[in-house]
């Protein structure tokens, strides 16, 4: 027999029959789902129901269920006491009935109905007499009219948001009652409509098209919005000409490409008020004018392209410096140890294996490019000449790669340190993610585009915030 070892003497240990571990397992299985089998909460319903705790002991007979369907007897259970509890509720309902008390009444009675769908989901009929349905339809009645009645009084006064309240409150009940519809349209965009009409009137034509959107997008037919929304768009648009971007730089021919990147990132705001000058009649113009598109642009210059354009505003770009610096490639040969098994005899003279690590060289990998770029962008309006954006962004990309080569086995390579292998479980991850790690370096000319793309964004997001 085992023995359990007990200073300062020995015990016996105790002998544990299967029988007794399969009953240890299933309490401790029982523990861990919290002892509530279909059959214990049944007779948790039982015991509620013998108290008088009908609530209670529906959702116990309800849990029961839910884990076993067919408990017929807690199925049983559930609809003896859950017809005590519904009869509560109807005792309820008669009560505020017999107290002239409607919206009491009408909520009390819907309380019952959703008690009776909620039983229903567990196979379980309860029995609601007609004549309940038959008073709550005449005290419903009564009480929507009642609701109707103060919603259109409110709407005579122009109080919107109590009118609202009622014909919500209606709509919930009975969304088809009379032209409750109608009237809660009224309440809802009434307010908004002229909210807009206000924003109108101050010129400020683009918070009025905002709320325009959102009435055409409840109901597109309430009153002109649509039409007048069109129009609110129309007098909010602003008029913008993109001047040739000067290049200060001692990089060439990387102004069309700074301009591609700004038009798309403007193009791809999707702002309704933004309207760009077509860039053949902006060349146009400035031809005629004698300007050189590869030539500086004033900005008294840019200011009478742009009236000639009939833009209200122009947008003017000067790189002011690009740096980029291309780096070189390095390797290096790092010490490491590879793993290997070995068989050897142990003390009781049976063959193991062992691990043994032997040195070996492996290289690392290196490289870097990165780039730099400082660009001033400045938003002239040209009625007001107000300087609307003034901006210097900057910035810096970089991408480096470095990466591990091993001529043998790599899942046996570990790194070295103080001429030992380090075998920890992180020293090791971090070796075999850079033997999987990438080896192709972003390029130069990647790197410059992704530059001429983060500025173009910077701007576009600050001519967006200018049109909020």
């Amino acid at each position: 027999m085992a023995q359990l070892l007990e200073s300062p003497r020995e015990r016996p240990l105790m002998t544990i029959s299967t029988k007794n571990i399969s009953l240890v397992a299933c309490v401790l299985g029982f523990l861990m789902i919290g002892c509530t089998t279909s059959k214990s909460l049944m007779k948790d319903g039982i015991k509620y129901e013998s108290a008088g705790m009908y609530k209670e002991a529906v959702e116990a007979y309800k849990a029961s269920l839910s884990r076993k369907i067919s408990n017929i007897e807690s199925r049983k259970g559930l609809e003896k006491a859950g017809q005590r509890v519904l009869d509560d509720l109807l005792d309820e309902f008669n009560r505020y009935s017999m107290l002239s008390k409607l919206k009491d009444a009408v909520y009390a009675f819907q309380l019952a109905e959703e008690f009776e769908g909620e039983v229903k989901k567990y196979g379980v009929d309860l029995y609601i007499p007609d004549h309940y349905y038959l008073t709550y339809g005449q005290l419903e009645s009564n009480y929507l009219d009642d609701l109707y009645e103060e919603g259109l009084e409110y709407l005579d006064v122009e109080d919107f948001a109590s009118a609202r309240t009622r014909f919500d409150e209606i709509m919930e009940i009975d969304e088809d009652f009379k032209d409750v519809r109608i009237l809660q349209n009224t309440a809802v965009l009434e307010p908004m409509y002229r909210q807009a009409q206000n924003y109108m009137d101050a010129g400020e034509f683009r918070a009025a098209y905002k709320v325009y959107t959102n009435i055409v997008k409840r109901d597109s037919d309430y009153k002109e919005s649509k039409e007048r929304m069109a129009v609110a768009r129309e007098m909010g648009t602003f008029v913008m000409a993109i001047m040739p971007v000067e290049n200060k730089s001692n990089l060439d021919d990387i102004e069309s490409k700074i301009e591609a990147y700004l038009v798309n990132s403007l193009i791809g705001l999707q702002n309704p008020f933004l309207k760009i000058v077509d860039r053949q009649h902006l060349d146009e113009i400035i031809a005629q004018q004698d300007f050189s598109l590869s030539g500086v642009i004033s900005d008294a210059s840019a200011i009478e392209v742009g009236n000639l354009t009939g833009a209200e505003g122009i947008l003017v770009g000067q790189v002011i410096d690009i740096r980029a610096q291309k780096g070189r490639p390095t390797k290096l040969t790092k010490k490491g140890y590879e793993s290997y098994l070995v068989t050897v005899k142990g003390e009781n003279g049976e063959e193991e294996k062992k691990t043994r690590y032997r040195p070996v060289t492996f290289y690392e990998h290196t490289n870097r490019n990165s780039v730099y770029i400082s660009f001033h962008v400045k938003l002239l309006h040209l009625e007001t000449s107000e300087v609307l954006v003034s901006e210097v962004i900057e910035r810096e990309l970089s991408d480096e790669v470095n990466w591990v080569r091993y001529s043998g086995n790599v899942n046996k390579l570990f790194p070295e340190k103080n001429d030992k292998p380090l075998t920890s479980r992180s020293a090791v991850n971090n070796l075999r993610s850079m033997i999987d790690a990438r080896t192709d370096l972003a390029s130069i000319e990647e790197l410059l585009n992704q530059s001429y793309n983060k500025i173009g964004s910077s701007i576009s997001s600050r001519v967006d915030d200018y049109l909020q």
